[in-house]
């Protein structure tokens, strides 16, 4: 029988062929736009994932700024058990001096260069393509690059071993410790390049070691199955005693009072509005929700459209209708036929509305401001949008199914 309705659903497609095609690129551009939307809402919404432990994963704050001292990271792993491993990133003191490198007499601008400790790869997970990523960030004036920055200044993705000079009021010569691939598009840690956090004393910069300083955005990975609130509220009292007993020249008891230490899951930093001072990449929330509505609304108006078409269409099939039903067709037949037409054609209008989401999804990602073109490959892709092909068809078909299975026979007749 669903052989029968299929043949009959393709014979009526090229019979109605005008206005099938009109159904086919209404419902093709909803999809379409609502295709590119779930696209770029999946990349926001999956920053961060790629980390394996990242549901382990904290970002410290002092009240709503991200900005800690050097010394609170070795403190905390230290003083807490339940704290499995600390790091912390810094860009402010590398662009205090000017930020420029020189190789073979060519300068080349930076940007996105962070100073970080030997452990951010034992928290954070990033490709290594060349080089030993938990040695690389051990020894003074060593440097990791991505695989397109790498490119950029030494025209080769493999230079390990190769020295670069940091311009600087003193020169630093730093020396090319790995090579990582490009991060992901999903990352809110954005980084061209790494220097060993040893460096910067190297280079006249004490911070790391001031309580003075709050340069600094510290990570914690968490044991596994931490009760988090207590253990921000053990962070918090000892951090106020710590103050009061250790740093009363630098810092006061007070000052860790009115800014206490706050906590928050990696995955929620990339969305968060309160917390300030962050140099991460950072997200709009509410952006992703109204793009989302606005895809939604689109696909329904397409879907609206067909609806109205086919129901204006039903006056031409009022012989085709009555025929049926004389040759005893129930209007149980009918309605399963009619929406399998209406099923062929949202899967046509599927193919065509991914062809131009396909086509558009590159111009898309540069319009929206992704530097790497957006994907429609996730797994979970394919989970939706196969049923969702059928899902729409139905939608789409089941108000003109049952309007025209409803006719009454004695009236077509007539």
């Amino acid at each position: 029988m669903l052989k029968y309705y299929i043949k009959i659903g393709f014979r009526n497609l090229y019979k109605y062929k005008n206005n099938s095609f009109v159904n086919i690129i209404s419902l093709s551009i909803g999809i379409a736009i609502l295709l590119l939307i779930a696209a770029y809402a999946h990349n926001e919404l999956s920053v961060d994932n790629f980390h394996t432990k990242a549901s382990r994963i904290y970002k410290v704050s002092y009240g709503s700024s991200s900005f800690t001292p050097g010394p609170l990271s070795g403190l905390l792993k230290m003083e807490f058990p339940e704290i499995q491993e600390t790091t912390h990133i810094e860009t402010r003191q590398l662009f205090a001096t000017s930020p420029v490198l020189n190789y073979n007499n060519n300068s080349f601008e930076i940007e996105h260069y962070y100073s970080a400790d030997s452990a951010f790869f034992k928290i954070f997970d990033f490709e290594v393509l060349y080089g030993d990523l938990n040695m690389a960030l051990n020894e003074p004036f060593s440097i990791i690059l991505t695989k397109t920055e790498a490119i950029r200044i030494f025209k080769k993705t493999n230079p390990i071993g190769e020295t670069l000079t940091w311009k600087s009021y003193i020169d630093f010569t730093f020396t090319v410790k790995a090579i990582v691939n490009d991060l992901p598009q999903n990352s809110s840690i954005r980084f061209n390049g790494l220097i060993s956090a040893v460096s910067i004393n190297k280079m006249g910069f004490q911070y790391s070691d001031d309580w003075g300083f709050t340069v600094y955005e510290t990570y914690l990975l968490l044991k596994p199955n931490v009760n988090l609130s207590e253990l921000e509220h053990k962070l918090r009292n000892y951090l106020i005693e710590y103050y009061k007993t250790y740093l009363s020249s630098t810092a006061s008891n007070a000052d860790a009072q009115a800014t206490p230490l706050t906590l928050h899951p990696l995955r929620d930093v990339y969305f968060d509005k309160n917390l300030a001072n962050d140099t991460t990449n950072r997200g709009n929330l509410l952006l992703v929700q109204i793009l989302m509505t606005i895809g939604i609304v689109i696909l329904l108006l397409s879907i609206i459209n067909y609806v109205n078409l086919s129901t204006a269409r039903a006056s031409t099939r009022t012989v085709e209708i009555g025929i049926q039903k004389v040759n005893g067709s129930s209007n149980r037949n009918l309605i399963f036929q009619y929406l399998t037409e209406s099923s062929i054609i949202s899967l046509f209008a599927a193919i065509v509305g991914l062809l131009i989401a396909k086509l558009l999804l590159s111009s898309f990602s540069q319009f929206m401001g992704i530097g790497h073109s957006l994907k429609l490959s996730y797994p979970s892709f394919l989970l939706f949008f196969i049923p969702g092909i059928f899902l729409v068809g139905i939608i789409a078909g089941i108000y003109p199914a049952f309007f025209m299975a409803s006719q009454k026979t004695v009236d077509i007749l007539k």
